[in-house]
């Protein structure tokens, strides 16, 4: 019988606090080593855009779930509870969440400004005559309406939720992934290679090898397989339930057709998604952001677990490793909890 009902508790609030902790000095290593570097100074859009947002979100969760135990620790007089150190300041520069710039939205273009500033950017050797200058600057003008033409309209509200589901899940392919993964790509890293242990070569030089299009399809499907959901047919239909439920009190967006599907149709759904992966060599942008950010993280805590074996090794010691098990949430993301119904 346990004699002193505190130490459970105590080990809880330990526990706990360790978790804060560790969220938020991986969710900046993350951002700093990941992102950053590689979008300051430049305008992000598309895929880019939206993993560079997908991490900044991370870090911003992280920093709220920092924010909200220190607030717990500010009430308790306990002695227990410890606050965490917030060594983060999102309105710095390095910390500065991706903004896109108004002038990628059609609505704020006009095609006189764009062909004003492009006139001094067309060179020529020969002098023109004031018609021939007319009809360069009418080319640059038209030229411009039917840049603005391509750019999107900015959407607001549902409109703007709907939006963004659909880029989460709009996909990216394997060829694209490795263009961008090479360090004269000028891109953002799509899916940074890891730095798995090997003799005789250092973590460093491996890291900065980029993955080729075959390990890229085997790590696709690596955690695909590791993130197919395995809950059973009762579990599957309460968790419809309480979907249903929020819909109807309009605490829940619902897409698609909006008809609840079976267990296994949604079974079948998780598997033709990752056939469709593996045989059409792409993936979803969500998937790939959910992806990217859970290898950070097991790679992280491998260079973790090696540190203390190699500690434990010099002391003779028997290495006590940390849990490896990271915990895992139905919404990988603010956009969506689960694939999209077709």
């Amino acid at each position: 019988m346990n004699q002193n009902p505190e130490i459970p508790a105590q080990t809880d609030i330990t526990e706990k606090r360790a978790a804060v902790e560790k969220e938020l000095r991986l969710a900046k290593e993350y951002w700093l080593r990941t992102i950053q570097p590689r979008i300051a100074g430049r305008i992000l859009r598309g895929v880019e855009f939206f993993v560079a947002q997908h991490a900044h979100w991370q870090l911003q969760k992280a920093v709220e779930k920092a924010g909200d135990w220190n607030r717990l620790c500010a009430e308790k007089t306990d002695g227990a509870h410890l606050p965490v150190s917030v060594d983060v300041d999102l309105s710095a520069e390095n910390f500065r969440a991706p903004e896109v710039p108004e002038m990628l939205f059609a609505d704020n273009v006009k095609p006189e400004i764009l062909a004003a500033i492009a006139a001094p950017l067309v060179k020529t050797n020969a002098k023109l005559t004031p018609g021939e200058a007319i009809h360069n600057a009418h080319e640059l003008l038209m030229a411009a309406e039917r840049y603005i033409g391509t750019l999107p309209e900015k959407k607001e509200g549902t409109e703007s939720f709907i939006a963004d589901f659909d880029t989460a899940f709009s996909t990216v392919t394997f060829a694209e992934i490795e263009v961008s993964n090479k360090k004269t790509s000028g891109q953002l890293p799509l899916l940074p290679p890891i730095a798995p242990k090997r003799k005789g070569r250092p973590e460093q030089e491996i890291g900065e090898q980029p993955l080729s299009v075959p390990a890229i399809r085997a790590a696709v499907k690596h955690f695909l397989d590791e993130r197919t959901p395995r809950i059973s047919q009762e579990q599957y239909e309460r968790e419809q339930e309480q979907q249903d439920r929020l819909a109807k009190a309009g605490m829940l967006i619902q897409l698609g057709s909006g008809r609840p599907r079976s267990y296994q149709e949604w079974q079948q759904s998780n598997q033709d998604a990752i056939d469709d992966c593996l045989k059409n060599n792409r993936i979803s942008l969500q998937d790939l952001c959910t992806m990217r950010w859970e290898r950070f993280k097991k790679n992280s805590q491998d260079q973790q677990n090696r540190a203390i074996a190699r500690e434990a090794k010099k002391t003779g010691d028997k290495p006590k490793a940390p849990k490896t098990k990271l915990p895992k949430s139905a919404a990988s993301s603010p956009l969506a909890a689960g694939k999209r119904q077709k």
